[in-house]
């Protein structure tokens, strides 16, 4: 599988979504981004405005024309999506591992990370986890310089504040450093206990 296989797993829509944050991220417009890839401009304007479905062809060539490069990818190609089960029912909290895992994924395979975020997660078993997963992906959207995907829009952010017991002194440092996206959601929990590397995903 080329890298531009990761446009296979989403969801047609999600090709729009694609093509522009990594035109965006490029620092292309549409009409330079359509000569780099030997397409008409029209072809870049009607896939970004969801009005056609582009083969995988059309895809590859526009996503090569980005900058990103054809090499072996793995078949599971992280996504934000894959963590709606990532609910702890029984001690009522995220399975930190598994965030973590996909997160330490997407650090080491930045190509991934605007792609990761596009698939709108099915609903998860708490309001907390999707707003923890939507305050993820925003995060990684702005601190890549994409667009925030559509989908995260449509969370409610919670109505009070959730974090993981501790004191108030510890409550507090947490709060200090929650990404801004998550505590816009009521979310908190520090940046370092997700991101190993958060310097590195700026």
């Amino acid at each position: 599988m080329t890298s531009w296989g990761v446009a296979h797993m989403l969801h047609p829509v999600s090709y729009a979504e694609l093509i522009r944050t990594r035109r965006e991220a490029a620092g292309l417009s549409m009409r330079e981004l359509a000569e780099r890839a030997h397409v008409a401009p029209s072809t870049v304007s009607r896939i970004e405005a969801e009005k056609v479905s582009p083969s995988a062809e059309t895809i590859d060539r526009l996503l090569l024309a980005c900058g990103l490069e054809r090499k072996a990818a793995p078949a599971d190609i992280p996504s934000i999506a894959s963590l709606r089960n990532a609910w702890n029912t029984a001690a009522a909290r995220p399975d930190w591992t598994r965030i973590r895992a996909l997160l330490d994924r997407l650090d080491l395979h930045p190509e991934y990370r605007s792609p990761a975020t596009l698939v709108e997660p099915a609903p998860c078993e708490s309001p907390v986890m999707d707003n923890l997963l939507a305050g993820i992906a925003e995060t990684i959207a702005d601190l890549g310089g994409y667009r925030r995907p559509r989908w995260t829009g449509r969370i409610e952010p919670l109505d009070q504040e959730w974090s993981m017991p501790g004191t108030p002194r510890m409550l507090e440092a947490r709060r200090e450093s929650t990404p801004p996206r998550l505590a816009s959601r009521n979310i908190t929990v520090d940046q370092e206990s997700l991101w190993r590397h958060p310097a590195r995903i700026a």
